[in-house]
């Protein structure tokens, strides 16, 4: 009983960051060729 409600406990977090992590990644592909250019155009 105690064990069931911790593994419920910690895979709710692990569903949320997964959620996060999924929508920061594709923020972080867009991102990216953007910040290589900025990058470019600073260095160039």
């Amino acid at each position: 009983m105690r064990r069931n409600e911790l593994v419920n406990h910690r895979k709710m977090p692990v569903m949320e960051l997964a959620m996060k992590h999924k929508y920061l990644r594709d923020e972080f592909d867009r991102g990216i060729p953007l910040l290589a250019q900025a990058l470019n155009q600073q260095y160039s």
